[in-house]
């Protein structure tokens, strides 16, 4: 928030028959509010969040050309992103940083964190919005079963300024299960 310099306003009324009161001076001073960042998961297509899509076993980027701003602030102190509801599991089904994203986090040097039991990859630390931004778009979604749930999945994402948290954004995740080939168990004829 800054304060800018108060304004001087100067009245002086006129009756329309040539009489004029007296100068009249007040001083405006005018304050401004902190803005929360802002997160656009889409860069600018209709709304804000963003549809991807996910085939087995081929990690996707979520958000590949989000953008993150805060008109009014220099540094933002987090990232969180959750995956609302691992449907094949905790341990199948992550969050990660691409190597862009790893380079930016660890060369600003932000704490990144997954954990599988909640979801939630957190990346905390002061950086400017372009380091942040650079983390958005690395941001990774990983199925590793071999038969995953084909239901869509959501992933929620907010940024914090260090006083105001962004409004939540979704990537609504679609998952397609890919054929895999059969695998023979029967051992080979013997001789």
């Amino acid at each position: 928030m800054r304060r800018r310099p108060g304004r001087t306003v100067r009245y002086v009324l006129t009756d329309g028959d040539g009489g004029t009161s007296a100068n009249y001076d007040t001083t405006v001073t005018v304050s401004g509010v902190n803005d929360a960042p802002v997160v656009d998961l889409n860069a600018g297509g209709a709304g804000q969040d963003v549809t991807t899509a996910f085939t087995e076993q081929t990690p996707v980027l979520i958000a590949p050309v989000g953008t993150l701003t805060d008109v009014d602030s220099a540094t933002l102190t987090a990232l969180t992103v959750t995956l609302t509801a691992r449907l094949d599991g905790d341990g199948v089904e992550s969050l990660s940083l691409n190597g862009a994203a790893t380079t930016a986090a660890s060369g600003a040097s932000l704490t990144v964190n997954y954990t599988a039991a909640t979801g939630v990859l957190s990346i905390t630390g002061s950086a400017t919005p372009a380091v942040y931004q650079t983390v958005l778009q690395g941001l990774l979604y990983n199925n590793t079963s071999d038969t995953p749930t084909t239901s869509n999945r959501s992933i929620t994402v907010v940024a914090h300024d260090g006083t105001l948290p962004s409004a939540t954004q979704t990537v609504t995740l679609t998952v397609a299960a890919v054929n895999d080939a059969p695998v023979n168990t029967v051992p080979g004829r013997k001789r």
